[in-house]
């Protein structure tokens, strides 16, 4: 992948349960880092998804590749152009330490658990 290729401005999230003022619990999300990566949908075969143990109509909707940090993970949130990303899986390109490639389904609601 080159450099140029990265033509998309995103926000790295991490995410926070606090209770409100009526006991209520909301997430409460702060972007950590602000980046340029490539955001691009994606269709993985149901097949391979049955491998894993994710159920195939919760798979990844995106994928998101950007210069590689030590500090990105599955618990963490893409945001970008007003779309809210869940980080499903990281994985690093080819092993170089040069890129990394997130896994991502979109959000559509924030449900508190």
């Amino acid at each position: 992948m080159k450099i140029g290729a990265l033509k998309h401005r995103i926000q790295l999230q991490t995410v926070a349960k606090t209770a409100g003022a009526s006991q209520t619990m909301t997430l409460v999300y702060t972007t950590f880092a602000t980046v340029w990566g490539k955001l691009e949908p994606v269709r993985i075969p149901a097949h391979l998804l049955q491998m894993s143990d994710e159920k195939p109509d919760s798979g990844p909707t995106h994928r998101v590749h950007l210069r590689y940090r030590t500090d990105v993970d599955s618990s963490m949130f893409v945001w970008y152009d007003g779309r809210r990303f869940e980080i499903r899986k990281v994985g690093i390109v080819n092993e170089e330490n040069k890129f990394l490639t997130l896994l991502v389904s979109e959000r559509e609601e924030d449900p508190v658990a």
